[in-house]
């Protein structure tokens, strides 16, 4: 994973947040996630991070954790970096979205790699 991801991500949400505009990640789910497996559609989900949305949202090291609620049942969620492939405003869909590998073993850090990033305006 970049290094510079979590920064990058922690940025947008903090945008989004000044700019009153709500927070969405994408997320294709490998297996370092934690969420509610009843809302993945094809290991895929895209979640409201909005500080209404969340409780406890908290940018880790690692992951993304906050609770939030799904059909009224609060959930602990823990999402890990490396399987985001998009921040972005719900409102006009400004952000960044990341390519993400199609294996676990694409996840092997490789200091020569250039970051695949996209801003879409």
């Amino acid at each position: 994973m970049d290094k510079k991801k979590p920064y990058l991500i922690k940025a947008i949400y903090d945008w989004c947040s000044n700019e009153n505009t709500t927070p969405f990640l994408s997320v294709r789910l490998m297996g370092k996630s934690i969420v509610p497996v009843q809302f993945i559609n094809e290991a895929e989900l895209t979640l409201n991070i909005s500080a209404s949305a969340t409780k406890d949202l908290s940018f880790n090291k690692d992951d993304i954790s906050f609770k939030a609620r799904f059909n009224g049942v609060e959930e602990h969620l823990s999402i890990a970096y490396n399987e985001i492939t998009a921040i972005f405003s719900k409102e006009d869909g400004d952000g960044l979205f990341f390519e993400i590998p199609a294996n676990n073993e694409d996840f092997k850090e490789n200091p020569n790699k250039n970051p695949h990033l996209k801003l879409i305006k």
